[in-house]
């Protein structure tokens, strides 16, 4: 069964652009890789560029000449559903207010978990819920609260 997350990055203008995951949104699986690989704001909005992943992986593109596919990808590559399933005419990327009930939004769309990436590193926190922004921190090999 698919833990379904959402990574997104905070705008300037303090709106929220981010996708959706499908696969290990927990915080050993899609936190884990976010911390260890995406921890610049260039990389994240790469990877939001891409549009709703399957799955999360250290690397957003194939090294050249490696064959990656939906149905067969490449170890360590980001799996994508427009790149490579072909679904849709452009990716999925949701742009929102952040005082507009986007974790609300995000619950709705069956996420459990969220992961936005700001001026100050990547916080988290559960899907639906109002509380504060958690700090992904690692403790030993774990992203934790």
């Amino acid at each position: 069964m698919a833990t379904r997350s959402i990574v997104a990055i905070e705008n300037e203008n303090g709106t929220v652009t981010g996708v959706y995951c499908h696969w290990d949104g927990y915080l050993k699986g899609v936190g884990q890789i976010l911390l260890d690989h995406y921890d610049a704001a260039a990389k994240v909005r790469r990877l939001i560029a891409g549009g709703a992943l399957s799955s999360l992986a250290p690397a957003i593109d194939p090294p050249d000449g490696v064959p990656h596919s939906f149905a067969a990808p490449a170890d360590g590559v980001c799996v994508f559903y427009h790149r490579d399933r072909g679904d849709g005419p452009r990716p999925e990327v949701m742009e929102q207010d952040t005082r507009g009930g986007w974790g609300e939004r995000c619950r709705g769309m069956g996420a459990e978990f969220l992961y936005l990436f700001t001026s100050r590193g990547w916080r988290w926190k559960p899907a639906g819920t109002r509380g504060p922004w958690r700090v992904l921190r690692r403790a030993g090999a774990v992203a934790t609260a």
